[in-house]
């Protein structure tokens, strides 16, 4: 009898929860960003790498609990960085703006972040 899955958790025994992930496209004189979120994000990151012109280099991934925290940081991440908005879920940041680029993005990032549970000696 294997492991299935009940509720919060999947047939491996992790919690299900899903990722909002930052993928980046360098091109000559900036890079373009895709924000967006996904179940599985190395399964998106293939699916996006056939569409994408230039070779996505990096991809930074953070998992969130629940769908509804993961949307409302994507939500809160295109809100930051609407100045640089092309099209849809696709961001331009030139390269004299990475460093404003990484501060509003880490902003955002750390208004997300959920601490481990307490860990607390009893004796």
């Amino acid at each position: 009898m294997g492991v299935h899955s009940f509720g919060l958790y999947g047939a491996d025994g992790r919690m299900h929860g899903c990722y909002v992930y930052l993928l980046f496209c360098p091109i000559d004189e900036a890079f373009f960003v895709k924000v967006g979120m996904a179940r599985s994000p190395t399964k998106r990151l293939d699916g996006l790498r056939t569409g994408c012109p230039v070779d996505p280099k990096v991809m930074a991934v953070v998992e969130l609990a629940s769908r509804g925290l993961a949307l409302s940081l994507e939500r809160t991440l295109h809100h930051q960085l609407s100045k640089w908005r092309t099209h849809g879920e696709w961001f331009r940041i030139p390269n004299d703006e990475k460093k404003r680029f990484s501060d509003i993005a880490n902003g955002s990032l750390n208004a997300f972040k959920q601490p481990a549970w307490p860990l607390a000696w009893t004796q």
